[in-house]
């Protein structure tokens, strides 16, 4: 194999002394170690790649230890805190720690076994890795410098302890009903109680499972002087996940080989370091499959998750050279060598620090190190009244004495004074920590509530140093603006869960797009109130000023899915269906009201649908949403039921009998529901509004050719008068491939329906996903629809189609990158004067695309860093309140990844931006509900369900405008 001399002639940082040869198989492309200019891949499309040509000396500056520098009696102990690891790896022979006296649970310190690490999901001492990642990362710290393989950036003096919270089965947070990070949390505890000195924890979570187990072990863990090194996490996004915003905890994102943030690493002034992170090789379990190296035992992955390691790598090693060296004299040594990096592969992207340099931080140790400490500085609350926000700037000394002190602060938001814009600390001593309050105005909130902070520090001794985070501005609710209902006679407790940080309304919304109430309605159940033959749901609708409780008996039922409001007997009252699984889980049950909650149809009010592949009717939100068709039934007369697309097979009833007309197999159809009486009970069965007759009928009507293929698209949303009428309205294309004619049909009931030519001239309407169009002037559905076409991951066009005028509109989209691939539509709107503007949602953003192609994007938090699991904010279209015109906006809710923040995006003169006045801070008596609209407001507005002294309930509602 090829050797690589690494000498001072080939990377100028490299000191003859620290020279070594590598005969390692895959050394010459650990561009991470050392970068000679390697050219890595980076996929470009389905299959196209580019090679990305490296720059020398964009590395991590890898400093070698000649053996006879490494003291002889100690071993410094790295906890890979994993998917286990394999430690019968050739690669990783001598390098792993055991022990004849491990003690896996603090509970039992008599207990002992002998152990090389332990897996804490299934409780043995087996740490064999399943899923590759664990022994990935242990490689890169301490894989042999020999023949073979590559080479870990550690002396041999470093061991790997394999702490096993990981495996194949682990896909949610829930692993044998025990929550996830507290076996995180005992591993963590283990790692400490065995002597680890440095913790890698290349995995995150959201702060939906932060638990108070594992803040108490993490913090543990650091005043027993361990450092603990997290991955950044791999979304894109300026919101680290835990634990990287746990105080204390050192949080690694990742560079490329030309020394760019990559494209997929969060970033800014929450992550302390960078390290190299894309396209490493490091070790893989012998008997797993190499998917993308293809050669056994190794593997090639990018991440933060490879990042952190060579962070924990040095920092051991650090460790090994410095026995006694405190944790933050480690952290000043790492953070005073890092090195600036460019500009980020995308979007304007940063890290406190810089790429962190192994020869510096091992070699000097700086005489000064002053820093802020941005970890909890994130959501800044401000007053509505008078803009006035202030906030606590932690400045710590990691190293050396201090004097005069100067910490200089500015906002890169003009409109943020701070009343005093720098402060001395007269002397801040070794290891000390100042708390610093920061009192400032916000004097205009209709600009971003987004904002970098940037602090510098400069010491009488001559350090100095600049660092910068975001800030997101939070509104403080309080009463003004407010609408407040108490719920009256209802206990907080039955409708919402307070407990341990967690906020949870036990409420579901009851179904009500056309917004024919007051106000938003909800129902939940009380447990005293259920017997075993009867489900009680207890409904809370506005009466005046108040929520007042109403119940509604349901003969018992084992699950309630949901409650619809609408006017099924077309009397010009409204109706509630409710949708629930049926005692015996054999049938799907509608039960129907009339608006005193009365049974709407006497003994026949309800029905039972037979559980069947058809599934029944769509309730997720990433489902096409039924509609009301009008049907005329023996039992009932004239009557709304739902209609539904989705791919099932052609009823028997509805089917041809001709061999050449027959539907065979499962295709896209609109069905609709139809009741019957069998003998005392009424059931429901499926049939197909397009039925096989109704093609031939279009057929005929249309003159279709024998080799023209009819389809008919799932329907335009339905406007509140087509709800109220049951009529439906779809799009007929005839034709071949893209070569289409296009027909608009309107569906007044089976068998009922008119067609005419549509003037629509795009190729590609057919197979088109449909969503609906918001008119801002009433809040409710326009005629218009949007067809969405996805033509590629990065590439869409919306189209605009009036089926009353006949109108078209198209918009075409394309995203940033490959890797940023167009995922849904979001919300359309059209405003007073008929201009319309699209959101769509990407991997890393949502964008503001208006009619004439025009883009603009923010970026979305997401959450992956826990393998299975997938969270981000939360998106819903809304319409915001103006004195001019109203506007469209998308709401967002953070809670799920990060804080308590609700906040707003929307399109305005300043650009695409998050209003500050539409920035929230959620109370801590209060969780959020969905936003809803008051009255007879167009607008929205947020929601909140608050618990009030003595168990009470109020729901808030905040009025959205700018």
């Amino acid at each position: 194999m090829k050797n690589l001399l690494v000498t001072s002639l080939l990377v100028a940082s490299f000191s003859a002394s620290s020279a070594t040869e590598f005969k390692d198989t895959f050394f010459p492309r650990q561009w991470g170690v050392i970068n000679t200019g390697q050219t890595i891949q980076r996929t470009t499309g389905e299959t196209t790649r580019e090679d990305v040509q490296g720059v020398s000396g964009v590395d991590i500056n890898y400093h070698h230890i000649n053996e006879s520098e490494l003291p002889k009696d100690r071993e410094v102990i790295v906890a890979v805190i994993d998917s286990g690891v394999d430690i019968h790896h050739k690669d990783l022979r001598g390098r792993i720690w055991s022990s004849d006296e491990c003690v896996p649970s603090s509970v039992r310190p008599d207990f002992k076994i002998k152990c090389a690490g332990f897996d804490f999901l299934d409780r043995k001492t087996s740490v064999k890795d399943d899923v590759g990642h664990g022994t990935h990362v242990a490689g890169l710290i301490a894989a042999n410098i020999n023949d073979i393989g590559i080479a870990g950036i550690a002396p041999k003096n470093v061991k790997i302890m394999p702490v096993k919270i990981l495996n194949s089965k682990t896909k949610d947070f829930v692993y044998d009903r025990k929550l996830i990070t507290d076996i995180f949390a005992d591993g963590i505890s283990f790692a400490r109680r065995h002597g680890a000195e440095v913790i890698n924890l290349s995995l995150g979570w959201p702060k939906l499972v932060q638990t108070k187990k594992i803040t108490r072990e993490i913090k543990a863990a650091q005043e027993a002087g361990i450092l603990i090194v997290a991955a950044a996490g791999n979304n894109n996004k300026e919101i680290p996940v835990f634990p990287c915003t746990n105080p204390g905890v050192l949080c690694v994102g990742a560079i490329d080989n030309k020394g760019k943030i990559t494209e997929f690493s969060n970033y800014g002034g929450k992550i302390d370091l960078l390290a190299p992170g894309e396209a490493i090789i490091s070790t893989y379990p012998m008997n797993k499959e190499s998917r993308t190296l293809r050669i056994t035992g190794y593997e090639k992955k990018k991440g933060s998750s490879q990042a952190a390691p060579y962070v924990a790598g040095i920092a051991a090693t650090i460790k090994l050279m410095n026995p006694g060296i405190s944790v933050n004299e480690l952290k000043a040594r790492l953070f005073n060598s890092a090195r600036p990096v460019g500009e980020a592969v995308i979007d304007n992207k940063n890290a406190k620090y810089g790429l962190v340099d192994m020869k510096k931080a091992i070699t000097v140790k700086p005489k000064q190190f002053v820093t802020p400490d941005f970890k909890n500085l994130l959501a800044l609350e401000y007053n509505l009244k008078d803009g006035k926000f202030f906030f606590n700037l932690p400045i710590e000394s990691l190293v050396g004495d201090a004097t005069d002190v100067k910490v200089s602060l500015s906002f890169d938001n003009p409109k943020m004074k701070i009343s005093k814009d720098s402060f001395v600390i007269p002397e801040l001593s070794q290891d000390e920590r100042t708390n610093n309050m920061v009192v400032g105005t916000i004097t205009d909130l209709t600009g971003d509530a987004n904002t970098n902070l940037k602090v510098t520090i400069e010491t009488k001794e001559g350090f100095k140093s600049t660092t910068s985070t975001l800030i997101s501005l939070a509104r403080k609710l309080g009463e003004e603006n407010v609408t407040t209902l108490p719920v009256v006679g209802v206990d907080a407790r039955l409708i919402s869960y307070f407990k341990g940080g967690r906020k949870i309304s036990r409420m579901k919304k009851i179904e009500d797009p056309y917004n024919r109430s007051e106000g938003p309605e909800y129902l939940y159940e009380h447990p005293k109130k259920q017997t075993e033959e009867k489900t009680v749901v207890s409904i809370l609708k506005i009466v005046e000023d108040r929520f007042e409780n109403v119940d509604l008996s349901l003969d018992k039922v084992s699950k309630l899915i949901k409650i619809y409001r609408v006017d099924v007997n077309r009397d010009g009252s409204d109706d509630y269906m409710t949708y629930s699984i049926g005692k015996d889980e054999e049938n799907l049950i509608f039960s129907f009201f009339d608006s005193n909650f009365k049974p709407l149809f006497g003994s026949n009010s309800t029905w039972k649908f037979p559980i069947s592949s058809f599934e029944g009717l769509p309730t997720q939100k990433d489902e096409i949403p039924f509609k009301w068709v009008k049907i005329n039934s023996n039992e009932f007369g004239e009557i709304l039921v739902p209609a539904i697309t989705k791919n099932w097979i052609m009823p028997d009833e509805d089917n041809s009998d001709d061999i050449l007309g027959e539907f065979v197999g499962r295709d896209r159809h609109l069905y609709y529901l139809q009741p019957y009486k069998n003998e005392s009970e009424i059931f429901v069965k499926v049939r197909a509004l397009d039925s096989a007759s109704l093609y031939e009928e279009i057929a005929e009507e249309v003159m279709a050719e024998f080799d023209e293929q009819i389809e008919i698209q799932p329907p335009f949303f339905q406007t509140k008068k087509e709800a109220d009428a049951g009529v439906v309205t779809a799009l007929v294309t005839v034709g071949k491939e893209f070569v289409r004619r296009y027909f608009l049909m309107t569906i007044t009931g089976p068998n009922e329906y008119s067609l005419i030519p549509a003037p629509y001239s795009s190729r590609f309407l057919a197979a088109n996903n449909v969503f609906p169009l918001t008119d801002v002037s009433t809040g409710d559905y326009a005629s218009e629809s949007i067809f969405m076409a996805r033509f590629d991951k990065k590439r869409a066009r919306m189209s605009s189609l009036d089926p009353k005028s006949g109108t078209q509109l198209d918009s075409e989209f394309e995203s940033s990158s490959w890797s940023d691939p167009v995922f849904t539509f979001v919300g359309g709107f059209k405003s007073n004067h008929g201009k319309k503007n699209f959101f769509v949602e990407s991997r890393y953003h949502v964008w503001s695309v208006n009619e004439n192609g025009e883009k603009q994007k923010l970026p979305i938090n997401r959450d992956s860093a826990f393998p299975g699991v997938q969270f981000a904010e939360t998106m819903q279209p809304i319409v915001i309140g103006n004195d001019l015109e109203n506007m469209a906006g998308i709401y967002i809710n953070s809670t799920l990844i990060f804080g308590d923040r609700l906040y707003t995006m929307a399109p305005t003169r300043d650009g695409f931006i998050r209003p500050a006045k539409l920035s929230v801070k959620i109370p801590k008596n209060c969780v959020q509900l969905d936003p809803s609209r008051l009255g007879k407001q167009t607008a929205s507005s947020y929601t909140l369900l608050c618990v009030e002294p003595g168990n009470k309930a109020s729901i808030k509602f905040f009025p959205l405008t700018l």
